[in-house]
């Protein structure tokens, strides 16, 4: 892979290439000795095979189910660092379990150590050898193909045992006598009450290979980047990170970066920064490493740091660290990093966002696609905040899409459809943003042959939590919130989850009208976004009745939002709503919240907020419906209950029906005519009620009964009236906690 390559997708340059290797085992000579020992029963039975004489039952054959699960028990025996005694037995006996024939042997052989004495290392390496040129077996083949991984193993440990003088030999035959002594003592402590700290101080500390270490290295790296649930906790991963770098070499930079990531993932901000300050300087500290090709390395350290800083918030130190870094890389001529550092620079200040031209016409060169592709995906972010059109924006995102297909980024995939879906959120439609979600978390995204879990999921199943929460799923909603909490346990990813939980919380809250958990779930939103704990905070105290303390928030929020933190279109469009709600009642009307709505549907209408334009109109419909204007109000809320329907949920879904049920009546001018429409629109008033009670919220289902008793007693409908009357106690009876103030007002 080309240098820079790497450096693109772990913004760490690679160490120069080392020649050591680490010396024979204990271990090693214990995986050879298993190996050995399963080859010999295969060739006994081979031999059986061929002369006939087998009184052996087929249940002593090696299947091929156990012969495939014995070659992957291997090779992660391989990888694994060198584990003590009673490691490897546990393995053998539990989680990678061999045959018992096979472990009798195993166990049969490993028990000579002490009878036989050095003798055993003659034989065993006067078997390896056989095992490995021999071609006398049925198939004229050895039973160990010297290309094969385990040839390769094999070899490796000849070469050294070769290379030992006698004296090493004992050496190494009286440490695998300790090592088997050690782990049958280990053994026979595991079922006894000995303590724990007692067992853990009689094994040997895990030994670690340049190999070794580099497998358990990348495999750690790549799963926290891409399903951190599967990696290691982080005591038990630092703690290998410990014995690397104390058995290994303390000079080994990737051990130390992956150090950096474990104390990310923990926001242990100092530690974060002293692991990541010792990885690059073991990589720029090292002889050897002042030539052209090495010499720039500085410029990624600055970038990693700018990086921190941006992830604990703190955008001062990280914009004086991208100015180092781009004239470090403007320095080393390192287009690769210039292209890194432009885009944090734009996402840190979104007020001067460029996307450079010739980023895009050198997309074909592979060390600038993912560059290319995070660039035009922070850009169609911003543009889409700023009211760009929304069809050259998905025309755009088409583009990043073929740049991450062709050269398999996942990570970007992902976030691009999860970018694509909180797109189609934004412009209101929300029917198609959930199936954007659902189709990416339906698809096959792998990353060395695991299945990808990374942020873009992450928001895919939040949005869809909160699809369901809107259509009254909310139990759902909750278990999926759950899920999403097992999978993603790190800040700052864990924001999406905890934004939606708390958000659903207190729409829930407010609907069962639970004022104390509404408003606790307004308080953990502010910590999170500020500007929609406000407008629930609002909503909240609309509910309540309180208009008054609704409109003081509504004007903070309206009026004290600096450059820096600019009020988004659409909590804007959403706060004017609710100011204009707050301005005007059933009794009076404001002209002012008329011009209000109009001022908010312009805005809108510019930021192609469909969504939230047409929820506007329909409360223009309340409005004009209440000022004696229904055919008005009809007229407007016919034009945009179809989008309601469409994309709203279900509480939008009710107040939409039932005031266009309401407009219809009210267009009528005698009664027989508006009891003709009563009758016509009876399905609607249920399906309005059903919505509402699915919900929980009692109060609008109230409201609903009694206009329905108050028009029936208009139409001298006695029996229906009562009938509605009757339900309408009811409701009041079973839900006591439930207050009759405020019924009717449209929020």
């Amino acid at each position: 892979m080309n240098n820079k390559e790497s450096e693109v997708n772990f913004f760490l340059p690679n160490p120069p290439n080392k020649t050591g290797s680490g010396d024979v085992s204990p271990y090693k000579i214990f995986v050879v000795i298993l190996l050995k020992e399963y080859l010999r029963k295969r060739a006994e039975d081979e031999e059986l095979d061929e002369t006939g004489d087998r009184n052996l039952t087929p249940s002593m054959h090696y299947s091929a189910e156990y012969r495939r699960k014995f070659y992957m028990t291997l090779l992660k025996l391989t990888q694994f660092s060198d584990m003590s005694y009673k490691d490897l037995y546990t393995l053998l006996t539990g989680k990678y379990r061999i045959s018992d024939v096979h472990l009798a042997g195993f166990e049969g052989t490993i028990s000579l150590l002490n009878k036989l004495g050095i003798e055993i290392l003659f034989k065993l390496s006067k078997t390896m050898d056989e095992l490995i040129t021999d071609t006398q077996t049925r198939n004229s083949t050895p039973l160990i193909h010297q290309s094969s991984v385990m040839g390769f193993y094999f070899r490796r440990i000849l070469v050294y045992l070769e290379k030992m003088s006698f004296q090493d030999l004992m050496e190494l035959h009286k440490e695998t006598v300790i090592y088997y002594e050690k782990g049958i003592r280990a053994i026979s402590l595991t079922d006894t009450n000995i303590p724990q700290k007692v067992k853990e101080e009689s094994l040997p500390k895990h030994k670690w290979n340049i190999k070794q270490a580099e497998i358990f290295i990348t495999q750690q790296s790549a799963l926290l980047e891409n399903d951190e649930v599967k990696a290691l906790n982080p005591k038990k991963l630092q703690k290998k990170i410990d014995e690397i770098v104390q058995t290994y070499t303390p000079l080994y930079s990737k051990a130390y970066f992956l150090s950096y990531l474990n104390n990310v993932r923990l926001r242990d901000l100092p530690n974060s920064i002293e692991a990541l300050h010792r990885s690059f300087d073991r990589i720029n500290g090292k002889p050897g490493w002042e030539n052209q090709d090495n010499k720039s390395h500085f410029q990624y350290s600055l970038l990693n740091l700018a990086i921190l800083h941006t992830m604990f918030e703190q955008n001062e130190e990280a914009m004086k660290c991208l100015k180092e870094c781009i004239m470090v890389a403007q320095e080393n001529g390192d287009r690769v990093c210039l292209q890194l550092a432009q885009l944090w620079l734009c996402l840190l200040d979104k007020q001067n966002f460029q996307l450079c031209e010739k980023n895009i016409a050198n997309k074909t060169e592979k060390t600038l696609v993912r560059s290319v592709s995070l660039n035009i995906q922070s850009l169609v972010k911003v543009a889409a905040l700023s009211g760009y059109l929304p069809s050259k924006l998905f025309d755009v995102l088409i583009k990043s899409d073929i740049l991450n297909c062709q050269h398999s980024l996942m990570n970007l995939i992902s976030n691009c459809m999860a970018e694509r879906a909180a797109l189609w959120n934004l412009y209101g439609w929300h029917e198609i943003g959930s199936l954007c979600s659902q189709l990416l978390l339906n698809s096959n995204l792998k990353v060395m042959e695991r299945t990808y879990n990374g942020e873009g999921f992450c928001q895919a199943l939040c949005n869809v939590s909160l699809w369901l929460a809107m259509q009254g799923d909310f139990l759902t909603s909750s278990l999926i919130i759950s899920r999403v909490k097992e999978r993603f346990q790190r800040y700052p990813i864990s924001k999406n989850w905890m934004l939606v939980e708390y958000y659903v919380n207190s729409i829930q809250s407010i609907y069962l009208e639970k004022w104390s958990d509404a408003a606790t779930a307004c308080d953990h939103i502010y910590h999170i976004d500020p500007n929609l704990s406000v407008l629930q905070r609002a909503n909240l105290n609309i509910a309540r009745g309180n208009r008054s303390v609704a409109l003081k928030l509504l004007d903070i929020l309206l009026t004290n939002n600096s450059d820096d933190k600019k009020l988004l279109t659409l909590y804007k469009v959403r706060a004017m709503i609710i100011q204009a709600f707050c301005m005007s009642d059933s009794n009076s009307i404001s002209s002012e919240s008329l011009l209000i709505l109009n001022k908010a549907a312009v805005l809108a209408k510019e930021n192609y907020l469909n969504y939230e334009y047409s929820i506007i109109n329909m409360h223009i419909s309340y409005i004009l419906l209440s000022m004696n204007m229904p055919q008005e109000g009809l007229r407007v809320i016919k034009s945009n209950i179809e989008n309601i329907l469409s994309n709203g949920g279900i509480y939008d879904k009710g107040k939409a029906i039932f005031l266009f049920n309401q407009c219809i009546i009210a267009s009528e001018s005698t009664n027989d005519e508006k009891i003709d429409k009563v009758k016509e629109l009876k399905e609607q008033f249920e399906l309005s009620i059903a919505y509402f009670t699915k919900l929980e919220c009692w109060r609008k289902v109230k409201a609903v009964y009694m206009y329905m008793a108050k028009l029936y007693n208009e139409l001298g409908m006695v029996e229906e009236r009562n009938q509605f009357a009757y339900k309408f106690r009811l409701i009041v009876e079973e839900h006591t906690n439930s207050s009759n103030e405020n019924i009717n007002i449209f929020y």
